[in-house]
């Protein structure tokens, strides 16, 4: 079967003749496959080697432990219907998994910035391991780095005050938080001390939320000389 370019495909199973053959003790099925879009529901069955996509790797697995059942934990991650068989039935939803497992996010840390952007945020759900883009309010955020299948950092863009949605891109697809991120204006809240000589040269400290990125000060007007501490 030939893949279309940019189309992901997942193959499914239609078992057209359901006999098995017995040669010499191997079970042979024979199974007609077709190509369809992919989809998953949720969760992901037949990733039985858990690294968030369903391949040939796992289908090895469920054929190297196809027949009864044993112990052993990977004959029981194979029994994917919980037959207590590995057989045909479990074959045919690997085949119906085929491709990437659908990613989910359960949440963003922390949940409100400064609106000029680069507040480092980190995003946790399953399976963000293949993500691909980041969005804040539909911007995209820079510096995306996947921690394993659970975690994703990103830095995120200037945005507009106010909530944005959180919207993660991975293999299988776009999922959204269910967290919003809610971009903040700077503030000012106290200036020490508040009184100086008219020439000039006093430390002042400006204290507020969200002064990390000031680009200047002024101060009547008149641009600070790095006499400024902003915390």
């Amino acid at each position: 079967m030939h893949a279309t370019a940019n189309r992901s495909f997942r193959v499914a199973a239609s078992f057209a003749a359901r006999c098995v053959a017995r040669a010499g003790g191997l079970v042979v099925a024979v199974v007609a496959l077709t190509a369809a879009p992919a989809v998953h529901a949720q969760g992901c069955t037949g990733d039985i080697v858990a690294n968030g996509v369903v391949n040939g790797a796992d289908l090895g697995v469920l054929l190297s432990y196809w027949g009864p059942r044993t112990a052993d934990p990977i004959s029981a991650a194979c029994d994917l219907d919980g037959s207590g068989v590995i057989n045909g039935a479990d074959l045919g939803l690997l085949l119906s998994n085929w491709g990437a497992c659908p990613a989910t996010v359960s949440g963003i840390a922390p949940t409100e910035g400064c609106v000029v952007g680069g507040t480092q945020i980190t995003i946790t759900g399953t399976y963000l391991g293949s993500v691909s883009a980041v969005t804040i309010g539909g911007v995209p955020a820079t510096n995306i780095t996947a921690s394993g299948l659970t975690s994703i950092t990103a830095t995120t863009p200037a945005g507009v005050l106010g909530p944005a949605a959180v919207r993660v891109t991975t293999a299988a697809g776009t999922v959204q938080s269910p967290q919003t991120f809610t971009y903040m204006p700077a503030s000012v809240s106290s200036i020490a001390p508040n009184a100086g000589t008219a020439s000039g040269g006093s430390l002042i400290t400006i204290t507020g939320a969200y002064l990390a990125l000031t680009t200047g000060v002024t101060v009547g007007g008149a641009p600070d000389r790095k006499s400024t501490r902003l915390n």
